[in-house]
């Protein structure tokens, strides 16, 4: 049973794309949500199915969904001491107990299918302490994360995977059972896809977080950029910024079209992977035929092939510099985008690393395998 969350921008946009599925049966609104793209741990599934698991794939806080499942399984109970609106049709959670009521319907589905691993992609929200609560409803857990550790509960954990060596490693240190999961590119989001329209010079699309306003502001000063974000600024400051050409967040399938619709998409890795190649971004960006120009990492060689599948660059100057070069130089870019699209469909697919999955379970697992 793999469980994760999603963002409240994905749900957002999954239900008013498709009006009038928050009343659809569950199984629906579930195909809808891993058709609409958004990738998380869920993505493992589909390729384990295919090699012989049985897997239940929960989205925990995406609330429509779990509400169809309350309803359809006999826990309305739970929504009625959750909700505001519980004698109408259409039930809305409060907001005042997220997690109490999260946790209370993931810990019923728990319950309801009894699995022999677990495996929670949201340690932020589901940790050690919930582990405790549904203590006898599951054999062995698993965490996954590839982000900062610092302060989350990890007891009760048989084995965190982590797709930065430098994060398994202070597990491991720990005294923490861990092993690396690389991410992966799902390939069916091809099939979504329009054909690219590469209106787009240089992009930046995703959280901006950590090191990554500073990057941007320092980039625009060379090079003008298309930013789909929020801004971390206030009002005052983000006008200041002429060199960002701002948008609106995209999810889900808008998100890979507007990274297959831009020239070169700028990557950069949060501080606590260490300056090792670690995040989806590599995969995405790649795999729907785009120049990726990606921060240096320890490990990048190992995954693409530097100035011929991808592009690095060491600071802002340079990345603005770089990316200078090949919007001026098209052919050259277009042949790293196609090398870095066929490297990523022939060994990074999400197809490729659940054979990884099935070595780590066997191994830390036998009893199940």
């Amino acid at each position: 049973m793999i469980i994760d969350s999603v963002y409240d921008g994905y749900t957002n946009w999954l239900y008013k794309s498709n009006p009038g599925l928050e009343n659809q049966p569950y199984v629906i609104q579930h195909s809808k949500t891993i058709h609409g793209g958004f990738h998380n741990a869920t993505v493992w599934a589909k390729p384990l199915r295919k090699l012989g698991c049985e897997v239940t794939d929960v989205f925990h806080n995406q609330v429509p969904l779990q509400i169809r499942w309350c309803i359809e399984n006999g826990y309305k109970n739970v929504l009625e001491k959750y909700s505001k609106e519980s004698d109408s049709s259409s039930l809305t959670l409060s907001f005042e107990n997220i997690l109490e009521w999260q946790e209370i319907i993931v810990e019923q589905q728990v319950r309801s299918i009894r699995p022999d691993i677990i495996w929670i992609a949201d340690l932020f929200s589901l940790g050690g302490r919930f582990l405790e609560k549904i203590n006898g409803e599951y054999s062995f857990a698993i965490g996954e994360i590839t982000s900062n550790i610092d302060g989350l509960n990890l007891e009760n954990f048989d084995l965190i995977l982590s797709g930065a060596l430098p994060i398994v490693m202070q597990l491991r240190a720990q005294g923490k059972a861990s092993e690396l999961l690389l991410h992966g590119f799902r390939e069916q989001i091809l099939a979504e896809l329009e054909s690219a329209n590469k209106k787009f010079d240089v992009s930046f699309v995703g959280q901006l977080t950590d090191k990554r306003p500073e990057l941007l502001r320092q980039f625009s000063k060379y090079l003008n950029i298309n930013v789909w974000a929020n801004s971390p600024w206030d009002k005052a400051k983000t006008k200041t910024i002429g060199g960002i050409h701002w948008h609106q967040p995209v999810y889900g399938i808008d998100m890979y079209q507007t990274l297959r619709n831009s020239k070169i998409v700028i990557n950069n890795h949060i501080s606590a992977v260490q300056q090792y190649a670690s995040n989806q971004r590599l995969y995405e960006v790649t795999g729907v035929g785009t120049m990726l120009l990606t921060d240096e990492a320890s490990n990048l060689e190992e995954i693409f092939h530097i100035d011929k599948e991808v592009v690095s660059y060491s600071n802002p100057k340079e990345c603005a510099n770089i990316a200078k070069y090949y919007l001026e130089n098209p052919k050259e870019r277009e042949a790293i985008a196609l090398a870095g699209k066929q490297r990523t469909l022939s060994s990074h697919t999400v197809e490729h690393r659940s054979h990884n999955i099935i070595s780590i379970l066997k191994n830390y697992f036998p009893e199940v395998f």
